[in-house]
């Protein structure tokens, strides 16, 4: 039985044309994560891990997912130590709303039950999307598939009013 990180790979790899992110270093190496891993000092889930190494990062529609991010580790690290960022969170998506990130919650005793949550502000209590990385890949791959179905069907509806309207039709 496929898992869910399995079932939104297989769900991508069907999409044809699938862009990459257009950031350097992607998908990352096996050396990548571990520093990454150390520098943060801590273990991510495999699935994750997966996920880094084979797509790097991910842009489909409206969704951005990100792998990890070496470029970019003083800066995380910076947000940590200036207490903007919980050290236990890891960012794999920018919403753009309000703030909102979707994040990894390393669980230290077992990362590969790691859940995702929305972070917002340290102040603002957070909130579990999904109880791993695998599931919420999945639930966000189908939502946008989902999107881009109702998005075609409203633009073959529209051009059909055009062409009745335009007595194209008959």
């Amino acid at each position: 039985m496929l898992s869910n990180y399995e079932k939104a790979i297989t769900l991508l790899e069907e999409i044809k044309d699938l862009p990459h992110m257009p950031y350097p270093k992607c998908p990352c190496s096996a050396e990548e994560v571990k520093i990454f891993e150390e520098a943060l000092k801590i273990r991510l889930p495999q699935d994750f891990i997966r996920f880094s190494t084979y797509w790097g990062n991910l842009s489909f529609g409206g969704l951005e997912v990100f792998g990890v991010n070496t470029y970019d580790l003083q800066a995380i690290l910076d947000e940590r130590n200036e207490g903007r960022m919980p050290s236990n969170l890891v960012v794999i998506e920018d919403t753009g709303w309000d703030g909102e990130l979707y994040c990894l919650q390393i669980n230290e005793n077992d990362p590969d039950k790691s859940p995702v949550v929305v972070y917002v502000h340290p102040t603002v209590p957070i909130e579990i999307i999904a109880p791993d990385f695998g599931t919420y890949l999945l639930q966000r791959v189908q939502q946008e598939i989902e999107y881009q179905e109702e998005e075609k069907q409203k633009e073959a509806a529209e051009a059909l009013k055009q062409k009745m309207t335009q007595g194209e039709l008959f």
